[in-house]
């Protein structure tokens, strides 16, 4: 994880895969986000172009330090998903801060000529399968929905044996301190 010191313009390119897919987020309506822990910053700003989402996280919103997460919401046609990618950079106080995880390879205090976040994501979504319906009529059964679940009931089966049977029990008795006592209780 990158670490900045904060009042820089930082640059950040994420790019979003589905199941490993390159699957393009053009044409979305999308909301961009940076999160801290203490709040919640829209960037308005962005572009996408297939499935990489680019924007710069201007030091005029950077107001503390600490860790940040970039978040995709996708509100198209009225279903919300998002993408989160947490601890995407931390905003650090002092250069000499800087540097750890750089991504140079050599845990330095590189001198920093762009601030630049490269991120990666993966969305597992599950792929629909068969619908119990559909696994009906592939095991050789023909027919409409309606026969489907007509088929899930069967028919009336024999009589159950008789259980245990309980016999009788003794009559209880409660005192009135016992009532008060359950009464107080409930």
């Amino acid at each position: 994880m990158r670490k900045i010191r904060i009042g820089n313009d930082i640059q950040v390119s994420w790019e979003v895969k589905t199941n490993g897919e390159a699957v393009s987020l053009e044409g979305r309506t999308l909301r961009l986000y940076v999160r801290s822990a203490y709040q919640k910053q829209e960037i308005t700003n962005f572009t996408v172009s297939g499935c990489i989402v680019s924007f710069l996280y201007p030091a005029s919103m950077q107001k503390s330090t600490g860790a940040r997460a970039v978040e995709i919401v996708d509100t198209t046609a009225g279903q919300e998903r998002t993408v989160c990618a947490d601890r995407a950079f931390v905003l650090v106080a002092h250069s000499i801060e800087e540097g750890d995880g750089c991504g140079c390879g050599c845990n330095c205090d590189c001198d920093f000529d762009e601030y630049m976040v490269s991120l990666k994501s993966n969305v597992l979504i599950g792929r629909p399968g068969m619908s119990a319906y559909d696994i009906w009529l592939s095991l050789g059964n023909t027919g409409t929905e309606q026969d489907f679940l007509n088929s899930l009931k069967g028919e009336k089966g024999d009589p159950g044996s008789g259980g245990g049977g309980g016999g009788e029990g003794t009559e209880g008795t409660l005192s009135d301190a016992d009532v008060d006592t359950i009464w107080k209780e409930s």
